[in-house]
Formats: structure tokens, C-alpha cells, sequence
């Protein structure tokens, strides 16, 4: 399951000179954590648990990197927090709510003596059920804390002098399909056959080992079953499906096979189920409405019989300024 979810800018957007200044405001007061990182975050990689990222958490009210300290205070639902970063001096503080924040030494400094290297974006990850925004500055009269913390010591909003919104990034773990081979060492999946009363399913079953008191990790599952359909599908007048004893010759069943709905769609689009004029010009006009459709929806066919690909971790694109975790 998702524990977090990370939001970046887009990596054109790195720092190397200059002294930077956004805000964060905390709509929740939950678990999450913002900052600066180094252009090759990872997605799936907690913020500041590693060499890539200086951020604060309000939460715990800690500063991580590579670890964590106690750091600042605690936020709560509302508050606005200032991320400012000296590229020149190579420094980092954070304000909340137009105030300094301090390590437990009463060093206003949460990070210094860092290496440039790429440079650094703005960067926050939100835990379950987490809302916050992030605020560039692209308006200064939006942000609420600048004049008072920023603009006097000669920092600059990150998204000054820029003409459209600045591009933001997230993470989004997908689930990953893979098959299970009859000889799992934990996994074993049976089918079950369909009676008059069921449709047929599958069994899965986890292979324990171990004493009774002894604790077993337990997995979840998601099955996804390959689907094939015939090319033409016959029905009864009465809506199920015909058995082949109600046949005789196969030029009887031929007779008796309904059109599918393509072949239908196919002869209606031609005219051959058209009566009249009239009827045939309103069937055409529905389809002048509907011109696109073939662009917008796969046909059932193929939305049923294609195969399911493996998901990998990956970031989706997108621009907006308030970002949710669920």
C-alpha cells in the first residue's frame, strides 16, 4: 500500500545560484514533510531518508537527511511554512508562520555546507489522507510570509518573472501483475467450475508454515484473469446463450446466429437495416454526432482481450496547486 506520495517540480526547474524562497501551507496537519531535493529524487524513496533531499517535518518536528533531528516545531492545520535556500552561502531555514525556526542548539541554520552539484527543486511528500499546497510565488502578493522573512534578507519567490505555472511532478505506485507458476513456494491457485447457480472463480490460497505462535506475514492479492471472446456472439430471443442440441445442421445454426453488434453497427452505417429515407437520415445524423467514437472508445473486443502489462513505479505529469494524498 502507498504510505506517501512525493511532489517535485519539474527538474528544469534546479537551482545553482541565488537565494530562493516558497511556501508550503500545511491544510492538514498530518504526516508530511517539504523542502528542497536534488533534481534525481527517487519516487519511492521516503524525503530525506537519503543523500537527495533537506526537508522539515511539521509533524514530528524534525529535519531529515540521511536521518533525522529534532528540529523547529510542531505545525498545525493552516499554518504556512517559508523553505529558503542560500545557493550562494550554502544554507537552508525554514520559517512557520513568518517565524525562524530553530535546532535545538538556537542555530537558525537547518542545513549548511551542502554541495550544489545539480542544484535543488522544490519537493513535499504527503502521508495517507494529507493535504498541503505549495506556493512558487509566481504571485508575490500571494505569499503571506514573503515581506517578512524573504524580501529583507534578499531572497527572491522561485517562480518570479515566470509566464505559466510551474510544472509539478508526483509519484503514483501502481500494482504489478505477475504469474503464478503451479509450483509457488506460498501461492496456489485453483479453479473452481461454474454450476447453474455460479460462474466459475479462482481460488487462492497462501501457504502458511510455522507454530502456532509464530507470526506469519500476511499479503494481499489482486488477480487478473486473461479474457478471450469470439469474434461473433449468438443469442436466443429470449437473451441466453443457444445450446447446440437446439441445432441440427450447421446451415441450421448459421440461420439461426444472431448478428453481433459490430456486424449490426457495420450494416446500419451502409443503409441494409434502413427501411425509409427518413429513418436512414436519422440514424446518419447520429453518427455525424458521434463521428470521434471510434477515437474515444476501444471497441468491447479489445477492452476485453487485451493483456494486463506490469505497472512499474513511475511519476505523472500534471500542473495545479493543491496537491492531496488518498
Amino acid at each position: 500500500m502507498e504510505k506517501f506520495r512525493i511532489f517535485r517540480t519539474e527538474k528544469t526547474y534546479a537551482v545553482k545560484t541565488g537565494k530562493w524562497y516558497f511556501e508550503f501551507e500545511a491544510v492538514t496537519a498530518g504526516d508530511m514533510r517539504v523542502g528542497w531535493a536534488r533534481p534525481g529524487c527517487q519516487p519511492d524513496q521516503d524525503l530525506g531518508s537519503d543523500e537527495q533531499a533537506f526537508v522539515f517535518d511539521g509533524f514530528k518536528a524534525q529535519r531529515w537527511h540521511q536521518g533525522n533531528e529534532h528540529f523547529g516545531r510542531s505545525w498545525l492545520a493552516g499554518d504556512i511554512v517559508g523553505c529558503m535556500v542560500d545557493m550562494n552561502e550554502h544554507t537552508m531555514m525554514f520559517t512557520l508562520n513568518g517565524e525562524i525556526l530553530l535546532d535545538d542548539s538556537g542555530s537558525e541554520l537547518a542545513f549548511k555546507d551542502f554541495e550544489v552539484g545539480d542544484g535543488f527543486i522544490p519537493a513535499c511528500s504527503l502521508g495517507l489522507s494529507q493535504i498541503g499546497r505549495m506556493n512558487f510565488g509566481k504571485d508575490v502578493s500571494t505569499l503571506k510570509y514573503f515581506t517578512i522573512c524573504g524580501l529583507q534578507e534578499g531572497y527572491e519567490p522561485f517562480a518570479v518573472n515566470t509566464n505559466r505555472d510551474i510544472t509539478i511532478w508526483l509519484s503514483k505506485r501502481l500494482p504489478q501483475f505477475l504469474p503464478v507458476p503451479p509450483n509457488h513456494e506460498h501461492i496456489e491457485v485453483t479453479r473452481i467450475d461454474g454450476t447453474a447457480d455460479s460462474s466459475p472463480c479462482l481460488k487462492v490460497t497462501q501457504k502458511s508454515f510455522g507454530s502456532q505462535n509464530s507470526k506469519t506475514d500476511i499479503m494481499f492479492y489482486r488477480l487478473s484473469m486473461p479474457i478471450e471472446c469470439a469474434e461473433i456472439f449468438s443469442k436466443m430471443s429470449g437473451g441466453g446463450l443457444p445450446s447446440s442440441s437446439l441445432f441440427g445442421p450447421k446451415n441450421d445454426l448459421d440461420e439461426f446466429d444472431a448478428d453481433s453488434d459490430f456486424e449490426v453497427l457495420m450494416k446500419t452505417a451502409h443503409g441494409h437495416l434502413v427501411p425509409d429515407r427518413a429513418e436512414k437520415e436519422a440514424i446518419k445524423s447520429e453518427f455525424n454526432n458521434h463521428k470521434d467514437y471510434t477515437q474515444e472508445k476501444p471497441s468491447r473486443l479489445k477492452q476485453r482481450g487485451q493483456p494486463v502489462d506490469a505497472a512499474e513505479e513511475h511519476e505523472a505529469c500534471m500542473n495545479f496547486s493543491l496537491i492531496t494524498c488518498h
